[in-house]
């Protein structure tokens, strides 16, 4: 019998959470420079996410901090965002990070060795 890996992430209790349901969104709370998003982040939902980085980016925070704890899939498309994000970010003089990351997420962004450039 396998049993999943804690530092892997993605252990059963926290795939169980996440509400795979609803379309994904990006909340944008009270904090400056935080936006937390849910759901899939795929092809279909670059396009608003890159929306909400861009607003984000126009109030010139110091800092910008993705939360994707409640991320369930994120793919090739959405990676790609948020590595060219990164690129814009930096040269506005304004630091972006990916936080909260797990599960399979964290993984696929391990594999690709982009973990180190977004986290």
């Amino acid at each position: 019998m396998l049993t999943p890996s804690l530092d892997r992430g993605g252990g059963p209790d926290e795939e169980r959470s996440l509400d795979r349901t609803r379309p994904p969104w990006i909340d944008r709370p009270e904090a400056s420079g935080v936006l937390v998003a849910h759901g899939a982040l795929d092809f279909g939902f670059a396009a608003e996410l890159r929306a909400a980085l861009d607003a984000a980016l126009a109030d010139r925070p110091a800092r910008i901090e993705l939360d994707l704890a409640d991320v369930w899939l994120l793919d090739a498309t959405s990676l790609r965002v948020l590595l060219v994000f990164r690129r814009q970010a930096a040269a506005a003089g304004c630091v972006f990070r990916v936080v909260g990351a797990g599960g399979l997420v964290r993984r696929v962004l391990a594999v690709t060795d982009t973990l180190s450039l977004l986290d």
